[in-house]
């Protein structure tokens, strides 16, 4: 049972390498292109980017029919702000942060701003 385990963790960890190998290969491409933002980025490089947060909404079954921004943090992935958590899966965050960096030249996070927002909604609610 213990070899099991330690062969799962093995697996998980040489796949999230391969995740982050992805995103920096995909940042390499960027800044070799000379792409910094949405604006100068080629359609191709957005529609993989596409392509792939596809994937992702099929791996996670949600149905993201409203063209939201995917956005990450630490802990996982959100959907347009902190309410819609979709993922605490380190490879679905992989993912979703080399599809940001092809549509739009970098990743995109969890701001300050954002968890303000949470806070204050939270707090309106009484929770």
């Amino acid at each position: 049972m213990i070899d099991t385990a330690i062969s799962r963790a093995e697996h998980a960890q040489y796949d999230a390498a391969m995740a982050w190998a992805a995103i920096a290969q995909a940042q390499a491409v960027i800044e070799h292109l000379g792409k910094t933002n949405a604006e100068s980025s080629k359609p191709g490089a957005a529609d993989l980017g596409r392509a792939v947060l596809a994937h992702v909404a099929e791996r996670v079954k949600v149905d993201d029919d409203a063209g939201c921004d995917w956005i990450t943090d630490g802990d996982g992935v959100y959907i347009a702000d902190l309410r819609w958590h979709v993922s605490t899966d380190p490879q679905v965050t992989a993912l979703v942060d080399a599809a940001n960096i092809l549509i739009y030249g970098h990743a995109l996070h969890v701001t300050e701003a954002m968890i303000t927002a949470q806070l204050e909604h939270e707090r309106e609610l009484g929770l």
